[in-house]
């Protein structure tokens, strides 16, 4: 039962605050109004509404289909619906129709409709109540039932286990229940099921019946119990053409009528399943019932191709038929089961249920390649068989063979290989469309197929002999194409495999790689050592190599520095690489090829657009010791160093960079990876400049940049011997600034301080040598910076603490009050010490004076006070301010 969307409940308030209720649209459409004293959201066009206490059933056009009689309502279907009587959680569970007739009497914990008129009531059940309006529910699955039919009649003892999909199966108007209990259209039990012990049927297409009896032995009758075959087989399974049966350790085949289509004295019989997408990955949701060994189905593609001299490479995936005790069986409908192979003790041939054997003689292998073709093979020598009249068979035998797909088969002839289109058919619905007949007769040393151009295209790599000019006999690749015309290597000069890229072939002479075009040009000289395809997109092309250094190189043939120690990765546009001979670190572009970092640094931290890099410090990665002895730096992707490599320690925030030093690093806990960098900071933006620095806390904001500067860091070793630190602010001072570095606070002439780019901020700590007074000093004036931590509130500077209030326009401090909070940007909440409240502007004046319990936020100008009465009761006044 499906729920409608965009439905909503509406209700109103009539007197006595008792609520109505309807149904809506989001829209705000009525669809029922508000009517009823309860209503459930609607499973399809039908929903509960509860009237005078009880619930009925309704449709969305307000016709009542079901009287308001019941004390619940859990499901319903075309022809009955399950009501309760009781209360929650003791609900007593029956079954009535439409017209509200009792059906089954309210006495279970549950009931499961079918979609017959029959019934599953339950003994225990646990409800589920709905809320915010949805139905309530009752979980029952697992617990102990009885089938009842319409007449409330018992058809079978409690079950244990409500087998899923297996409750109801229907032929012909007859039942059948949990594959135990045969019911006549009448729903009238046959009793000859339970009179003969039979513990499982299942019904055929043919109207027949699978049945079990409670020896294990299977038979078949029909719908009366008349025996058609005798209870004697070990096991049967049901398939869309047959039957398959066990018996004493071989498989055969039945008609459901009972007819033998197969004796059984066979070992194995196996349905010729076979992929032939020839993608990559075999996609869909895959089942095992029964016990599966040795399973085949059949796929082949460049990268799983069949090949004679392994024929084991081609098992992808397990599903067939086997007797190994019992009989496994195939995905529901993935096969018609119309043509298979056998196996007994004299081999294997190609059975077609329509007609017969297809093979003379048994032999001693059988592989399918299409659903229509096989290899077959006997002793070492193959040939190919085909139930497809329209299929180019080869009419002669071969020594080996390999399959790759697309209906193409490469085989050996003494020694030499041919190429031949046996299955016009696949080829035809494949992406390949050069040669409609592809037909080279063995010539060549060995023989293999490259795909180009998106995989449209198909040629094929041969080896082949020549005379030399010392006459001496070599061999040499060859592209050739589909029609065996010869596309690449006419000269006898390429050794090695073929790739094709887009507009170019991968090729080698001798021991060197480069490329050609289609019309045998070089494009890309044979100087490489290696060459390996790095992938398609900007970042693409491939990793090549000579000698022991790496570099990259474009179809266009632009190359990156060849000189790093290892194959470039491919996954991001900026890559680290490695000098082979310095062992120092730089970073790559890898869609230009172009160095932007040279390899001159230690460690490289590619981070947000930016590459932090660092010389010195530990050689292993990962340890503390990389941030204590070394200095880093900042480059953008650009090239450009942002930060120059003289740091303590380098943090990416956003388009910034805060460059750390004159402090080191401490550890939180257990975790020595964990850092926290304690000493003073520079911040530089996103071109170089350095912008301020000296603080040794920050935060920036949108509008409003903070720095700290002062305090100190506070490191101490906790019970059990790990190391914690906490930042103590002390007596250091806050600098509140604009993104353009003008202070919040103004000076005394009421204008905004404009600090200048590179400005450096120093605070420092001095002790008096005579009286041993200590004596703090910061080279900025004390008048634009903010003592203690802070919110900004309606144009305030707030002290945390409650205690002191700047405001941001004029700079006025206000203090000497127990608590302080903004009210507007002119007024402010003031606590005296006597925790009476008042308000006061932003002159220090009083606007309401500090004699109220508590005051409300303002609504317009007016507040709300409260103060507390001579015998403690609140006195609450209306008040303008």
């Amino acid at each position: 039962m499906d729920i409608i969307d965009n439905i909503i409940i509406i209700s109103t308030t009539p007197e006595k605050d008792k609520h109505l209720y309807g149904l809506g649209l989001e829209s705000g459409v009525t669809l029922i109004p508000p009517k009823y004293e309860n209503v459930k959201f609607p499973i399809g066009d039908i929903f509960m509404f509860k009237q005078d206490g009880k619930w009925g059933l309704v449709n969305l056009d307000g016709a009542i289909l079901l009287q308001p009689e019941y004390d619940n309502i859990f499901s319903w279907n075309k022809d009955y619906v399950v009501v309760a009587e009781g209360q929650p959680f003791h609900y007593k569970c029956g079954a009535v129709d439409w017209n509200g007739k009792e059906i089954i009497p309210a006495e279970y914990a549950a009931i499961g409709l079918t979609d017959y008129s029959v019934f599953r009531c339950y003994t225990g059940a646990e409800y589920d109540w709905g809320r915010n309006h949805q139905m309530d529910s009752l979980k029952y699955d697992g617990n102990p039932y009885l089938w009842k039919n319409s007449r409330n009649e018992t058809l079978s003892k409690q079950l244990q286990i409500w087998r899923n999909k297996q409750q109801v199966a229907n032929c012909n108007g007859w039942l059948i229940l949990d594959n135990q209990i045969l019911l006549n259209p009448e729903l009238e039990s046959q009793k000859w099921v339970s009179d003969k012990d039979l513990n499982f049927i299942q019904v055929t297409p043919g109207g027949t019946l699978i049945t079990k009896d409670k020896r294990g032995k299977y038979g078949l009758r029909d719908l009366y119990g008349k025996s058609i075959i005798l209870q004697i087989y070990d096991d049967m399974k049901l398939m869309a053409s047959g039957i398959v049966v066990l018996y004493n350790g071989k498989i055969g085949i039945i008609g459901t009528n009972g007819n033998s289509i197969l004796p059984t004295e066979y070992l194995e019989i196996r349905d010729n399943i076979i992929d032939e997408s020839n993608k990559k990955e075999i996609k869909g949701d895959w089942s095992w019932i029964w016990n599966v060994k040795n399973g085949f189905v059949y796929r082949y593609s460049k990268d799983h191709p069949l090949d004679t001299s392994n024929l084991e490479t081609i098992i992808v995936r397990s599903d067939f038929f086997v007797s190994d005790g019992t009989i496994a069986c195939c995905k529901n409908r993935e096969s018609k089961f119309n043509t298979f192979i056998t196996r007994n003790r004299d081999g294997e041939n190609i059975f077609s249920i329509e007609n017969g054997f297809v093979l003379g003689e048994n032999a001693d292998r059988i592989t399918p390649l299409t659903s229509d073709d096989y290899l077959i093979q006997n002793g070492d020598k193959f040939r190919l068989v085909s139930t497809n009249l329209d299929s180019n068979s080869l009419s002669i035998e071969f020594d080996e063979a390999k399959y790759y797909g697309e209906g193409i088969l490469y085989y050996q002839v003494d020694g030499l290989w041919g190429i031949k289109l046996f299955s016009p058919k696949l080829y035809d619905t494949s992406l390949f469309r050069i040669e409609k007949d592809i037909d080279i007769v063995p010539s060549y040393l060995s023989i293999k197929p490259v795909y180009g151009m998106m995989g449209i295209l198909i040629y094929f790599e041969i080896q082949n002999s020549y005379k030399m000019f010392s006459g001496e006999e070599g061999i040499c690749s060859q592209l050739i194409k589909t029609s065996g015309e010869c596309l690449l290597g006419g000269n006898h000069q390429y050794t090695g495999s073929f790739s094709i890229h887009d507009s170019i072939i991968q090729c080698q002479v001798g021991l060197k790689f480069g490329f050609v075009d289609f019309d045998d040009e070089t494009i890309i000289p044979f100087k490489f050592d290696e060459i390996v395809f790095r992938g398609k997109g900007k970042h693409g092309g491939f990793n090549v190599r000579i000698g022991d250094f790496w570099g990259i190189l474009k179809h266009n043939g632009k190359e990156s520095h060849i000189k790093y120690s290892k194959s470039i990765p491919f996954r991001d546009k900026y890559e680290i690489v490695i000098d082979a001979l310095t062992g120092l670190k730089g970073v790559l572009n890898t869609e230009t090829c172009e160095e932007v970092v040279p390899c001159l640094y230690t460690h490289i931290i590619l981070e947000e657009n930016r590459a932090i890099v660092a010389r010195g410090g530990c050689p292993e990665d990962n340890c503390i010791v990389d941030y204590l002895y070394a200095k880093w730096g900042c480059y953008d992707t650009l090239g450009k160093l942002i930060v120059p490599v003289r740091y303590d320690y380098i943090k990416i925030d956003g388009e910034y960079v805060l460059a750390g030093y004159d402090g080191g690093f401490m550890t939180y806990g257990q975790n020595f990876y964990y850092k926290e960098f304690g000493g003073k900071y520079a911040l530089y933006n996103s071109v170089g400049e350095l912008l301020i620095e000296g603080f040794s806390q920050y935060n920036l904001g949108d509008n409003i940049w903070s720095f700290y500067f002062g305090g100190k860091w506070k490191t101490w070793t906790e019970k059990y011997g790990f190391d914690e630190y906490s930042f103590e602010y002390g007596v250091g001072r806050w600098l509140l600034v604009t993104p353009d570095l003008k202070t919040i606070l103004p000076r005394d002439c009421g204008e905004r301080y404009q600090i200048k780019k590179g400005t450096k901020i120093y605070w420092t700590r001095e002790v008096n040598k005579h009286d041993k007074k200590v004596i703090n000093r910061i080279n900025f004036p004390l008048n634009l910076l903010v003592e203690h931590e802070f919110q900004i509130d309606n144009g305030w500077i707030i002290d945390k603490r409650g205690k002191e209030a700047i405001n941001i326009a004029t700079g006025k401090r206000i203090t000497g009050y127990h608590e302080i909070d903004a009210v507007s940007d002119s007024l402010l909440y003031v606590m005296d010490d006597e925790y009476n409240v008042g308000i006061i502007d932003k002159d220090d004046q009083f606007v309401i004076n500090p004699q109220f319990y508590a005051l409300t936020y303002p609504v317009g100008n007016l507040f709300i006070g409260a103060t507390k009465g001579a015998k403690g009761e609140f006195i609450i006044s209306l008040l303008v301010g």
